[in-house]
């Protein structure tokens, strides 16, 4: 499985990589996004959104520490208008996450972006169960667990790695995130984005 990542930690860079976003095909769901951040909600901060492009074969880690609101009011090479907000706002521009609540709270109440065009894979996978087993959503590390069909020694990579960054973000501290923005980001891109969502999108029983 690939691994492939970009950091994103100026305007430039931003610009550029809004202008290849724009172009993707938008007839099925290209763009697979995930926040991380300290207590990621309302009243929490936003430290990284991992973005995997899928006809690219790469994911994006946009610097949110390091560019802050710049992040969200960027407009892309020759697109006047079009930000990163715009295109999470834009209903025609589907995005796939896995759960989106707190993700969805955070950008609203500290951004003001209101995302729409959102594909939820944790609902997606409630849907495909029987009536009476729809009493509760499962969390990131069961539907992996059940439909990633990955062996047991890389669901237990996986397992470390998502460990290694709920350790780095959970601290709080600035400089923890600019940690996992550069030094750290290299395993962090690979559960988060790469792995998570096209893996179980592309399966035909969800």
């Amino acid at each position: 499985m690939p691994n492939e990542y970009t950091l994103i930690d100026t305007p430039e860079a931003l610009s550029t990589l809004l202008a290849k976003l724009y172009d993707l095909e938008r007839t099925r769901p290209a763009l697979f996004v995930d926040l991380e951040g300290f207590d990621l909600c309302r009243h929490g901060r936003i430290a990284l959104i991992t973005i995997h492009a899928s006809p690219l074969e790469m994911t994006y880690l946009v610097d949110v520490t390091t560019l802050g609101e710049v992040s969200f009011t960027t407009e892309g090479e020759n697109l006047p208008g079009k930000t990163l907000k715009s295109l999470l706002e834009d209903k025609e521009i589907p995005k796939v996450l896995f759960d989106c609540r707190n993700d969805a709270d955070a950008l609203y109440n500290l951004y003001k972006v209101d995302m729409a065009g959102v594909i939820d894979l944790q609902l997606m996978e409630l849907a495909t169960r029987k009536r009476r087993q729809r009493a509760y959503v499962n969390g990131l590390a069961r539907t992996i667990k059940d439909y990633a069909g990955l062996s047991p020694e890389a669901l237990a990579e996986w397992e470390e790695v998502k460990t290694y960054g709920k350790k780095i973000f959970d601290t709080g501290e600035s400089w923890s995130w600019s940690t996992a923005c550069r030094d750290a980001h290299p395993p962090l891109a690979h559960p988060q984005a790469t792995l998570k969502p096209p893996v179980f999108y592309s399966r035909r029983d969800l």
